[in-house]
């Protein structure tokens, strides 16, 4: 997926939010991010879960099927 983006924004600088989970801060992802420069990820604070869009979607979801 990085792959892909990196590819369709052949001139930006790509920054991409995400939370601390294990796999966002993998030997893999650093390797990849160490060769691929403008490729940015910056961590969601912890224990914001406003923050993070797929806790918004939860919520949502969670909030239409419990109605």
């Amino acid at each position: 997926m990085l792959s892909t983006i990196l590819r369709r924004y052949k001139q930006a600088v790509i920054e991409l939010w995400v939370d601390h989970a294990c796999w966002h801060k993998g030997k893999r992802i650093m390797e990849f991010l160490s060769i691929h420069k403008r490729l940015k990820i910056e961590y969601i604070p912890k224990y914001h879960p406003e923050l993070n869009f797929q806790e918004r979607l939860w919520r949502i979801m969670r909030y239409e099927e419990t109605t």
